[in-house]
């Protein structure tokens, strides 16, 4: 994609986080839709479109749009997360898990996601994972 295309695309993906944060919902979604006419792979509109939708209470089209941005780039973290984070809300518990576990395979330095998926799972946080963790929290 050439500079042009990506300097506009990056003014989009502003204008819209500045529209969220005023709570202009739809004006926001309307930019990230802007963006995907011009780059329909973008993994960061779909996921903060996942965002708006979720924050409209739409669940089920804020999980198809994190899957689209997660069938985009299957290691990208942030939507993992929300997704596993909005099933979590919604008491998607299994599916939750799940997220997070892939999460942590993708990542074992994430404390963040141990404790997220502690919520679900205490039984997950075995000697070899507890460990893992105290490795961990001593090299931070």
């Amino acid at each position: 994609m050439d500079k042009n295309l990506n300097k506009k695309i990056d003014k989009l993906m502003s204008s819209a986080q500045l529209q969220k944060e005023k709570n202009n919902l739809d004006a926001s979604l309307s930019l990230l839709k802007k963006i995907l006419n011009i780059s329909p792979k973008n993994k960061r509109a779909f996921n903060n479109i996942g965002n708006i939708l979720k924050e409209q209470g739409r669940y089920d089209e804020a999980i198809k749009s994190y899957e689209k941005s997660i069938l985009i780039d299957p290691y990208y973290q942030i939507a993992k997360t929300n997704l596993a984070i909005l099933y979590h809300e919604m008491g998607n518990l299994n599916k939750a898990e799940d997220v997070y576990k892939e999460l942590i395979n993708d990542d074992k330095n994430n404390l963040s996601i141990y404790f997220n998926l502690s919520r679900i799972n205490f039984h997950f946080f075995n000697e070899k994972v507890i460990n893992q963790i105290k490795d961990l929290l001593k090299k931070k």
